[in-house]
């Protein structure tokens, strides 16, 4: 009887176990991205990967110009973050921006040169989620 009991017990005990053991903190975030087309051709773009908050800005098109992107608050644009890529056609750059976990954000990619951005050539993501 007392066997019994014990394996009994033992069968609840080790599904309480099972169950804590795959569960974790939920995961909401929403990957994003935006191109920059120009005359045709895809120029530059960025991209958001929630899980790890990253950033990545590419040049992509040989045409002299740089590539700009950032990462905005979804609602009031605010930028979190950005960055100048000058490295080249090919090249993509890259940072961590530690957002609030479920932050809505969208992406921005503009085209620059010489250090400033082309603000009339730029394209928006649709809406992501840290």
């Amino acid at each position: 009887m007392l066997k019994r009991i014990a394996r009994i017990a033992a069968v609840p005990a080790a599904v309480v176990l099972g169950l804590a053991a795959g569960t974790g903190p939920a995961y909401a975030g929403t990957n994003t991205e935006a191109y920059l087309v120009t005359g045709g051709y895809t120029v530059g773009s960025v991209h958001w990967t929630a899980n790890g908050d990253s950033l990545l800005v590419c040049d992509q098109r040989k045409n002299g110009e740089a590539v700009w992107g950032a990462v905005e608050h979804y609602e009031t644009g605010n930028v979190f973050d950005s960055l100048y890529n000058n490295a080249g056609s090919g090249s993509c750059l890259g940072l961590t921006v530690n957002l609030v976990e479920g932050t809505y954000i969208k992406l921005k990619v503009c085209s620059a040169s010489g250090g400033n951005v082309n603000w009339d050539d730029c394209e928006y993501s649709p809406r992501g989620r840290a």
